[in-house]
């Protein structure tokens, strides 16, 4: 009865943390090779919230499909309403993989760097254009 019960609770544990990856429109995937995290997040025109990203942003690509226009406009939020992208990813072409490296650029005596955002964050996509037929990925690439 014992190993019954560890086992349910453990099958339990297992579908709360599945469930956690995914959330209103967004579908979440992982893997990580060579130190980098590779998280997919597969997009509905409705958006939604990822799982919790933790570490420094280093690249996200955007492929979009569907949409009526062509392009989309998309955000990439934080937990705060920070765009991650800087507004960059306005009238992202459909159908092509769209890259960004996403940083917050800081200027100290004249000189000028930019440095990845650091996260530790459920992001959320917003999809602003497109049509409600669009449908994408953002994958982002996250070092701990």
């Amino acid at each position: 009865m014992k190993a019954f019960v560890m086992c349910f609770v453990a099958v339990l544990v297992l579908l709360c943390i599945a469930g956690s990856l995914s959330n209103a429109g967004v579908t979440d995937s992982r893997s990580a090779v060579g130190g980098i995290e590779k998280i997919t997040l597969a997009w509905t025109a409705s958006g939604g919230a990822s799982g919790y990203v933790r570490g420094f942003l280093q690249r996200v690509v955007i492929t979009a499909h569907g949409s009526t226009n062509d392009v989309v406009d998309l955000t990439l939020k934080d937990e705060n309403g920070i765009d991650l992208l800087n507004g960059a990813a306005v009238s992202v072409a459909t159908n092509t993989a769209t890259s960004f490296a996403p940083a917050q650029l800081q200027n100290s005596s004249g000189v000028s760097n930019a440095v990845p955002y650091a996260v530790n964050d459920k992001l959320t996509i917003a999809v602003t254009t497109g049509g409600t037929n669009t449908t994408g990925t953002a994958v982002l690439y996250v070092r701990p």
